[in-house]
């Protein structure tokens, strides 16, 4: 991840992604089987890729799985090898990062 966007890996696949064509929504442990984390899903074309609900998004993000992502915030404590998902990041410098590089990331709360 950097300023611009960011490089999924999958395999031998590598896309990058800009900022300005994702959507980064904030995903609640109760809504994720891998606990809390972050979705990135490429905004519909023609569209402003904004979303009304979260049931409409994981519809979208489920009919297209090429346009979407999954990284999840790391749960500390843990012992090493006992990671659930395959991408896990650090909360508080992912959120710091996204502020720096003036993304938005849907689903936080609004500041006083």
């Amino acid at each position: 991840m950097d300023e611009k966007g960011c490089i999924r890996k999958f395999l031998f696949l590598s896309k990058r992604y800009l900022w300005k064509d994702l959507r980064v929504k904030l995903v609640a442990s109760e809504e994720s089987h891998c606990g809390e984390g972050v979705l990135f899903i490429k905004k519909k074309s023609g569209k402003s890729g904004d979303s009304s609900s979260a049931s409409e998004t994981f519809s979208y993000a489920s009919l297209h799985p090429y346009s979407s992502f999954v990284a999840n915030f790391e749960v500390f404590g843990k012992m090493y090898g006992e990671k659930d998902a395959l991408h896990e990041i650090n909360k508080e410098l992912f959120l710091k990062k996204m502020k720096e590089w003036g993304v938005e990331v849907e689903g936080l709360p609004k500041e006083e």
